[in-house]
């Protein structure tokens, strides 16, 4: 079953979340784990350049990818997933 049109397509992308510990991580945390609760309503994914892995109380890990600070294949997917959204 492909994706709607009608359905709000969202990309986020950060240096780190579950990595590092302070008010921009929690905020972050705060706003995936909201894309999470509307997750039937909207298509998301989550891309985070250090970190390496996510916690599923806040992302499931299919919509999650860490790239262990590869800048590289960082901007190449974030920008492939915002082309062919």
């Amino acid at each position: 079953m492909g994706i709607s049109s009608n359905i709000m397509r969202v990309q986020y992308l950060a240096l780190t979340i579950f990595s590092a510990r302070g008010g921009i991580e929690q905020v972050s945390k705060n706003w995936i784990f909201t894309l999470k609760e509307y997750s039937e309503k909207l298509s998301y994914r989550v891309s985070v350049l250090y970190d390496k892995s996510s916690e599923e109380k806040y992302v499931k890990s299919n919509f999650f990818d860490a790239y262990s600070g590869n800048k590289i294949w960082f901007i190449l997917k974030s920008v492939f997933i915002g082309i062919n959204a």
